[in-house]
């Protein structure tokens, strides 16, 4: 009997020792939760920080973009005020030079324009250089070449388009002025030169120009007994396209003509 209480003994301290072992084993099965937390956190801030530079190069690229708008803007536009623009008094504020502008003393006064010699204000945006042979108007308000040529109005037409112009077309008072300086455009007393504008129909008494397709409306333009409709029965057609007549060496106006005679013309860039 003694003797097996060793054995008992043994067999007891061995059988705790391999539950021990299975108790290890199983407790090593379950997951440790600060273990948990840990790989939460970790996988939370990975994602935080991709959240945080998605919105970083959303916000980059929107003030990128911003900024390249202003730039263009800028460049388009050209500065911002004080400075000013064509025609504008440059005493107290500089003229714009992004569009060619110069300050100059006009009469006693400073007014911006554009520089001496053959340059003109183009399409009310900047200065640019007339061609060769062309003439600048008063004030540098335009460009124009009067030909040394007869053609018909819509070969006139289409030779000053080829030449990246147009038949002028006489769309202010401004404008009309100018063509009252005779000697500058060396024009030819008693002739006719045609510019951009003819009737819509037969004797419907409306005049269009051809290029921007307003209607004419200054009826005071014309010289006297104008217009006259009279039908050409050599072209047979009536009278339809409006040239402008030199009368004398001070002034013009406006006569209609059968739209197939040849004439000297006006081209005007713009």
């Amino acid at each position: 009997m003694s003797s097996d209480l060793p054995d008992l003994t043994k067999f007891l301290h061995d059988e705790t020792k391999n539950k021990l072992v299975i108790y290890e084993l199983e407790f090593n099965k379950i997951d440790d939760p600060n273990e948990k937390l840990r790989d939460h956190a970790k996988s939370q801030g990975q994602c935080a920080c991709r959240l945080w530079l998605i919105l970083f190069l959303v916000n980059f690229a929107i003030i990128t973009i911003i900024m390249f708008l202003l730039l263009l803007l800028l460049i388009e536009v050209g500065p911002v005020p004080p400075y000013q623009t064509y025609g504008k008094q440059c005493v107290s504020a500089k003229c714009d030079s992004s569009k060619g502008l110069v300050c100059t003393d006009i009469s006693k006064s400073k007014t911006c324009r554009c520089p001496s010699g053959n340059w003109f204000w183009y399409n009310n945006t900047k200065c640019r250089e007339c061609p060769p042979n062309w003439i600048v108007g008063n004030n540098s308000t335009g460009c124009y070449l009067v030909s040394s040529t007869d053609l018909t109005f819509t070969d006139a037409s289409q030779w000053c388009i080829t030449s990246e112009s147009r038949l002028i077309e006489i769309l202010n008072e401004n404008i009309f002025r100018t063509l009252q300086s005779i000697k500058d455009f060396s024009f030819n007393v008693t002739k006719t030169y045609w510019i951009g504008l003819r009737e819509t129909g037969s004797n419907t008494n409306i005049y269009r120009w051809i290029t921007t397709a307003l209607t004419f409306s200054n009826s005071n333009y014309f010289c006297s007994g104008q217009p006259a409709h009279i039908y050409n029965y050599y072209f047979q057609e009536y009278d339809q396209c409006i040239g402008l007549y030199i009368q004398s060496n001070t002034s013009s106006c406006l006569r209609d003509s059968t739209c197939s005679n040849v004439l000297p013309f006006i081209c005007e860039l713009y």
